[in-house]
């Protein structure tokens, strides 16, 4: 195992630690969000604002689990065959590394950087105070395009701040600030102005993609002025996918893709209008799935629609501050980890008689739904040569945060970069 130096890392890295075969790692979600709003390069210097967090320090409460083998066997005997061969592969593999890292760090090593926790004040009031600071995004989430006209890109300056009397004005539009600065939007409202912090070199096309019933009425593409003939190299999507208690506590919307049949079509289109195949060694997509064997089909579907084969299978292991894992390990009802499906194109050979590579991420939770920002490990990972990152382009979709020198769409693509979630330096 490789452990990371703690001192002063912050500034250069959000992985904690990592082994020596590559397959696990540490990582810190605020760091990873922070260093992601800097250009490469920039790492040899601290962010100059913290993202606000949270602290995890206990498991999550957990539905009583079968008291008995009987009990248990009673409920694995529901479990298609597929789904209980999956699940336990990942079980095995996560049970494993985990205990490969505590065997070698313990519970005492560092899991997570210092954390900017949300001040008390506001976080007393952070329903009311999200409801209000999101609200005309939320509106806009309801929206689809409904023209075909290209409109021309908004471009931002770095040196001024961008005005805009609504977040609508940049509904379904090209947002591009190409400076090596950050930009500035201010967005009026009638209870004060929203300010977002716009990553450099960083574009955005806020509000909902095209469904398949849109795209064939009105002819539009599936992410709205963005030319077919725009590829990149790296397609990461985070899907809505439908959850029922999502949609119970009305963190996010779900209600705009509630079926799983026009998320594949969604996904498939993307691939196949954006995805750069030119070289095979640098196309990669990265589909998050929940722990439904239904999310999964309809990322197995869209994948192979795309002629792409799932390669890795990356599985975020969700700890306490101190490690411990959120939920057991060995937990019937839920799992304390997600998974990432990695895809690269088909090659005559495929991968006939070999499994997905498997790797561990294992992340401290942060606030509900953030995920960690994986740019500098797909950078390591997938386009780098002795420490030198190459030239690639990457597509996030339904994202929630910018990422510098990253394309990013979706319906609630600015939430964390609103200046209520920063500090100041």
């Amino acid at each position: 195992m490789t452990e990371k130096k703690t001192s002063n890392q912050r500034e250069h890295t959000s992985i904690l630690y990592n082994s020596s075969d590559q397959k696990t790692f540490i990582l810190d979600i605020p760091t990873s969000i922070e260093l992601a709003q800097l250009l490469p390069g920039a790492h040899a210097r601290s962010p100059e604002r913290k993202l606000y967090s949270t602290t995890v320090k206990d498991p999550y409460p957990c539905p009583p689990e079968p008291k008995t083998d009987a009990a248990r066997s009673r409920v694995l005997a529901r479990i298609p065959d597929s789904e209980r061969v999956f699940l336990e592969a990942v079980d095995g593999f996560v049970k494993t590394e985990y205990e490969k890292i505590l065997k070698e760090r313990g519970f005492s090593g560092t899991w997570c950087y210092p954390r900017h926790v949300i001040p008390e004040e506001e976080t007393a009031g952070e329903g009311s105070r999200e409801k209000r600071k999101f609200a005309e995004s939320e509106e806009a989430q309801d929206l689809t395009p409904i023209s075909n006209s290209q409109s021309p890109p908004i471009i931002l300056s770095a040196s001024s701040v961008n005005e805009f009397s609504s977040l609508f004005e940049l509904q379904g539009v090209q947002v591009r600030n190409p400076a090596l600065q950050s930009a500035i939007i201010r967005v009026k409202h009638v209870s004060g102005d929203d300010i977002y912090t716009i990553p450099p070199n960083a574009s955005f096309n806020l509000g909902a993609l095209s469904t398949p019933s849109n795209q064939k009425k009105d002819k539009v593409s599936i992410i709205p002025n963005l030319p077919e003939t725009t590829k990149f190299n790296l397609i990461l999507l985070d899907p809505p996918w439908p959850n029922r208690s999502v949609r119970r506590s009305s963190q996010y919307h779900t209600h705009t893709y509630l079926e799983m049949d026009s998320l594949t079509v969604i996904m498939q289109g993307i691939f196949h209008a954006h995805l750069n195949r030119e070289d095979r060694k640098k196309a990669v997509v990265g589909i998050w799935t929940t722990n439904s064997a239904k999310s999964r089909q309809a990322a197995y579907s869209a994948l192979e629609s795309a002629n792409l084969q799932i390669s890795e299978e990356w599985i975020w292991l969700k700890v306490t501050e101190n490690g411990e894992p959120v939920l057991p390990l060995d937990g019937l009802w839920r799992k304390p980890y997600e998974v990432l499906l990695i895809g690269t194109p088909k090659t005559e050979t495929g991968l006939k008689g070999s499994k997905p590579l498997k790797r561990l991420l294992v992340a401290v939770s942060d606030i509900h739904s953030r995920k960690p920002n994986l740019k500098e490990l797909f950078e390591n990972l997938f386009f780098s040569t002795h420490d030198t990152i190459q030239t690639y382009t990457a597509l996030e979709v339904f994202a929630r945060t910018l990422t510098s020198g990253w394309y990013s769409c979706g319906n609630d693509v600015l939430r964390f970069n609103g200046d209520q979630w920063w500090s100041e330096p």
